[in-house]
């Protein structure tokens, strides 16, 4: 009888790797002054939020406060950490689907940045 010469296949899922993204805000420019100073200027308390899409963590710059010309000056450092399957460019986020949830289930999202510029007003709740 002839003898099989076979080797194990590894076949484990891929791990993702830790990596991070890491962003300066310096200056933003065009924002709209939706403030009134009380000398009767138009002006704007200005923030950049920042994230990941997928990711619940949202982080936020300070306030360049009064700016009269639609520009904020920053210098501030994001840093967003992620796990990163390079095979499929994809992120990974493991997270419960309910709260009563024992396991975590794992999704794909693609890596996007997203910033939005604003207005400490333009966050406040309106009444009516």
């Amino acid at each position: 009888m002839a003898k099989l010469n076979w080797h194990p296949i590894n076949i484990t899922p891929r791990a993702p790797q830790d990596l991070q993204l890491r962003v300066i805000v310096y200056n933003v420019q065009d924002v709209v002054l939706s403030d009134t100073s009380f000398t009767g200027e138009k002006m704007s308390d200005i923030y950049v939020k920042g994230w990941l899409k997928g990711q619940d963590k949202k982080q936020k710059t300070d306030v360049h406060y009064r700016s009269l010309n639609g520009e904020g000056n920053f210098n501030w450092r994001y840093i967003f950490p992620f796990k990163y399957l390079p095979a499929e460019e994809v992120m990974v986020i493991k997270k419960k689907e309910h709260f009563f949830s024992l396991d975590k289930h794992e999704e794909k999202y693609p890596v996007t940045f997203v910033a939005r510029s604003g207005t400490t007003t333009s966050s406040l709740p309106t009444t009516s």
